[in-house]
């Protein structure tokens, strides 16, 4: 039958939710890449990143606390630009988070094999059928279960980056990267920080959407910054190492062979926690636009743990399908693609939903840094 979906997240929830996406397997996938692109000054790089998904975060947060629906940036948009551009968003947003699910999966299964072997496609099923069950179970199952796992991801992160610095003190290159360069790998990995957008989605599903947020949003973005930039500070002594599995080279120096095995833990945690977190998206999503009549009923169909099964099930069977079809890059570079277009629409959506109030200036200082990401790209 279809009913309501239920309000049992708060604030931690949110922010477990938040972190669970945005330290996802980019960080993994993506800061060798970012390292190589700056000339050892992937520090700019996470900055940069930071700075646009921060304004653009703010937009959302004013909006989305006032008006909470778990169609997130379709809602947004829907609501700002009009239902002939929220159809675009939701295709745009669906297929966005569905691209990051398959690649999560997909670095999962990179790091695993790396260590232990294993056919790449057939680990990243297998972790996007266990995942399709966790949704099943509810929001309030999928934001604890994301919490606990993303408090030992960060305690991982943090751990390495700071026995890095310890033993090896922090090394910078002295000669600083093009702005292209910076931009270019800000690009890649700005995926690392799109998951503020998760929350957007479960505003719906929270107490007090109005406090909890705005509080989710910013906490986690700043919880992800500080992990991050002690990250790419700690790279520069690497001479040699896989673009892809850069974060295991780092580890191998500081502790041995058991670091190895530490990162593999935190990789697979955190490409676990985000592969879940956008699925819950998706499946939102879906039930969103469900209940708006705009696709079949069938999709807003809970059952009585609040979860749209339907909309779920089709989610992951999705996500199956885009693991199985592309490669750890392609996949990144499509759901980048994505992210910036929606949050693009949703700046402009931020112009009209809030010009009787101050923010609207962040919205046009997202809409040109954006803007100036697809221009030197």
């Amino acid at each position: 039958m279809e009913n309501s979906l239920s309000k049992d997240l708060g604030v931690l929830d949110g922010i477990g939710l938040g972190i669970g996406t945005i330290i996802g397997g980019t960080i993994y996938s993506a800061l060798g890449l970012a390292n190589k692109l700056t000339g050892g000054h992937p520090e700019l790089a996470f900055f940069l990143s930071f700075m646009v998904a921060l304004f653009v975060a703010k937009v959302y947060s004013d909006i989305v606390s006032r008006k909470p629906s778990s169609g997130g940036t379709y809602s947004v948009v829907n609501d700002g630009l009009g239902k002939v551009l929220g159809l675009p968003a939701a295709i745009l947003q669906f297929f966005g988070y569905s691209v990051a699910s398959a690649f999560y999966a997909w670095v999962f299964s990179d790091y695993f094999s790396a260590v232990f072997g294993g056919d790449p496609k057939v680990i990243s099923l297998l972790v996007i059928c266990f995942l399709t069950l966790i949704l099943l179970l509810g929001a309030k199952e999928s934001g604890r279960f994301t919490l606990v796992l993303s408090g030992f991801k960060v305690f991982v992160l943090l751990s390495i980056g700071f026995l890095a610095i310890y033993f090896l003190g922090i090394k910078i290159n002295p000669r600083l990267p093009s702005l292209s360069n910076v931009v270019k790998a800000a690009f890649v990995i700005f995926f690392g920080f799109e998951g503020f957008e998760v929350i957007a989605s479960a505003s719906e599903e929270m107490r007090d959407p109005e406090r909890d947020v705005p509080r989710s949003m910013f906490a986690s973005l700043g919880l992800v910054l500080a992990v991050y930039m002690l990250l790419a500070l700690s790279v520069n002594h690497l001479r040699s190492y896989n673009e892809k599995t850069i974060l295991l080279s780092l580890a191998d120096i500081v502790l041995n062979g058991p670091g190895v095995f530490f990162v593999l833990a935190g990789s697979l945690t955190s490409t676990t926690t985000a592969a879940l977190s956008s699925m819950y998206v998706s499946s939102r999503l879906l039930y969103k636009l469900s209940v708006e009549e705009r696709i079949p009923r069938v999709f807003s169909l809970t059952w009585r743990r609040g979860s749209p099964y339907v909309a779920s099930l089709v989610t992951g069977v999705v996500a199956v399908l885009l693991a199985q079809s592309g490669t750890t890059m392609v996949l990144i570079n499509w759901a980048s693609l994505c992210f910036i277009a929606l949050f693009f629409l949703v700046s402009l959506s931020g112009l009209r939903l809030l010009r009787n109030k101050i923010f609207p200036t962040l919205a046009i200082v997202s809409l040109l840094t954006l803007v100036f990401f697809g221009y030197v790209l």
